[in-house]
């Protein structure tokens, strides 16, 4: 039987993929986030942590061909 949970697989992308990616405007924000506002500096403080590999639980990125 198939699961949406079968489709949730971590990956072994390092930090240039996702940075390369955000870079080219790979990324977009759901709907359900768009009211929800991050000031810049909060931005770089996540990168920031990202890149000293802090532990920050986990991000969702989701891979769809439709565009939003």
């Amino acid at each position: 039987m198939f699961t949406y949970a079968d489709r949730i697989k971590p990956d072994g992308h390092g930090i240039t993929t996702y940075l390369e990616n955000l870079l080219a405007k790979r990324y977009q924000i759901p709907t359900s986030q768009r009211d929800v506002v991050w000031e810049k500096e909060n931005v770089k403080k996540l990168w920031g942590s990202i890149y000293k590999f802090y532990p920050l639980g986990s991000i969702l990125i989701w891979k769809t061909s439709t565009r939003l």
